[in-house]
């Protein structure tokens, strides 16, 4: 005896989800159940059953864009998190021409803190 009683109904049911449409027919004991026995009890929820016959997909929600961020930094084409050097604001006179150039161009941001900013950036 497998997952589900052996009758007419359940006979072909091979595709996970009439297995889970299945076991939600069940009720809802045997539908945590069945889902204990497929060993999807650690992972999130992505059907949420509306019935024992509806099956409706909820989406996950969108991280919101952190505002402060945004100023400061940019996302370049390949994903890289770009920012602006310091120094830049005042008393470029006493900088050589050769620093003054390098100021212009933009830092790449990298390792754990690039990846977070990336994530707040919502790239």
């Amino acid at each position: 005896m497998g997952l589900f009683p052996e009758t007419p109904a359940s006979a072909g049911l091979t595709d996970p989800i009439r297995r889970l449409l299945f076991s939600a027919s069940l009720g809802a004991r045997g539908a945590s159940r069945a889902w204990q026995e497929r060993g999807a009890v650690g992972l999130r929820a992505e059907f949420r059953t509306a019935g024992p016959e509806a099956l409706i997909k909820v989406p996950m929600p969108k991280m919101k864009t952190k505002r402060s961020i945004i100023g400061r930094m940019r996302l370049s084409k390949t994903g890289k998190v770009l920012r602006t050097k310091s120094s830049r604001g005042h008393m470029r006179v006493t900088k050589s021409a050769k620093q003054r150039r390098s100021l212009r161009q933009s830092a790449v941001v990298t390792g754990a803190i690039g990846f977070r900013y990336r994530t707040l950036l919502g790239g």
